[in-house]
C-alpha cells in the first residue's frame, strides 16, 4: 500500500512541475512578443 501512495504522490508533483514548466514558457513567449496587446497578456 505504501508504494502506492508513493507513486501518486510523485505524479501529482510530476504534473504540478510539468504545469508551472508550461506557464513559465507561455509567460516568457508572451512577454517576448512585441506587438502583444496588454489586454492579450
Amino acid at each position: 500500500m505504501e508504494l502506492g501512495f508513493v507513486f501518486f504522490f510523485n505524479s501529482v508533483l510530476l504534473g504540478v512541475g510539468l504545469a508551472m514548466d508550461a506557464f513559465s514558457v507561455s509567460l516568457a513567449k508572451g512577454l517576448h512578443e512585441p506587438e502583444m496587446q496588454p489586454r492579450r497578456m
